[in-house]
């Protein structure tokens, strides 16, 4: 396939100039190819990237979208990618990326589409229309305190920091949440919650922070990243999880938990998903324009927004968006 990535980088550049910035340095992922016309783009998705963590780059679909369409200007962006083997169905983290497109394309219609040589592709998708499907629940066990021997830079921490005083007390203030909590885990199983029906990868995934305003039934979302980890993935990370909140919250009864705690029947209650980018600094690509063009598409339902905090802090210092 054409590889126009030369020809994107240098759009980006020039609106970046014409905005009257400076363009930062920049480099496309390896594994997504780049085809242009007049008006549209398309992505083409390899086989190795789509089987890789949807945090990663080369698996980040949906933020390099928003790429596109906020700095090259094409009015339309699709999608296409390589075809699994018959074994390779089952993968969790493609079964994962099959749920995100078919979101991402019903929430920006407008300018997002699926190619037709990949439409039937989406057929692969485990997750249908009926069905009885679980969300795991998060362990009763984890850890709430640090030790003098933990590392403080690592994302581990800081979420145990934001889930105590006085880091939490200025995260509550600043969300209007009535609680902060850490590990909503959103692993989706089919019907009974075992390994061998584990749709999407489970285990160890989950929403970094959450928590409830109560006054609104606002369900709050934080993607949490520390100082050395700045990659686009973190859209993806973000709109993955609203959408498994949004599915939840629906009212349609295909998803739910298998014995939710008091908590967690707070979640399913209908009201709006406030998903926070909870980061000391973003990605260059990522600006208040890009927030509105995906915020125009998940309107009204879910929410998204930037927390700038710092990472050195000892009171907590949290400064709301861009």
């Amino acid at each position: 396939m054409t590889d126009d990535k030369l020809l994107v980088l240098t759009k980006i550049r020039d609106c970046f100039k014409n905005e009257g910035k400076k363009a930062p340095r920049l480099s496309l992922p390896g594994n997504i190819h780049f085809k242009c016309t007049d008006k549209m783009v398309q992505m083409h998705i390899t086989e190795n990237a789509i089987k890789q963590n949807m945090q990663s780059d080369e698996n980040a679909f949906e933020g390099w979208a928003l790429v596109l369409k906020r700095w090259t200007k094409y009015e339309k962006v699709s999608i296409s990618w390589e075809s699994k083997k018959e074994s390779d169905i089952d993968n969790g983290h493609y079964q994962r990326f099959l749920y995100r497109v078919s979101n991402f394309a019903r929430d920006f219609k407008g300018w997002f589409s699926v190619e037709p040589e990949s439409v039937g592709l989406l057929n692969d998708s485990q997750i249908k229309d009926s069905g009885s499907y679980l969300l795991n629940s998060p362990a009763k066990n984890r850890k709430t305190t640090l030790l003098p021997t933990d590392n403080i830079n690592t994302e581990r921490i800081l979420e145990l920091k934001f889930t105590k005083p006085p880091w939490s007390d200025v995260l509550e203030k600043i969300t209007d949440a009535s609680f902060i909590d850490r590990q909503l885990p959103v692993g989706v199983f089919n019907e009974k919650i075992n390994k061998d029906t584990s749709i999407f990868t489970g285990g160890k995934s989950a929403i970094d922070l959450w928590g409830i305003n109560d006054n609104n039934n606002d369900l709050l979302l934080f993607e949490l990243k520390g100082s050395d980890n700045n990659k686009i993935g973190i859209i993806s990370e973000l709109y993955f999880y609203s959408c498994i909140m949004r599915w939840l919250k629906s009212g349609s009864g295909l998803l739910k938990h298998e014995n939710p705690d008091e908590r967690l029947e707070k979640v399913t209650k209908p009201g709006k998903i406030k998903a926070y980018f909870l980061v000391p600094r973003i990605h260059p690509l990522i600006d208040s324009e890009l927030v509105r063009i995906l915020n125009d598409g998940l309107s009204p339902g879910i929410e998204f927004d930037y927390l700038l905090y710092e990472e050195d802090s000892v009171k907590g210092s949290i400064k709301k968006g861009f």
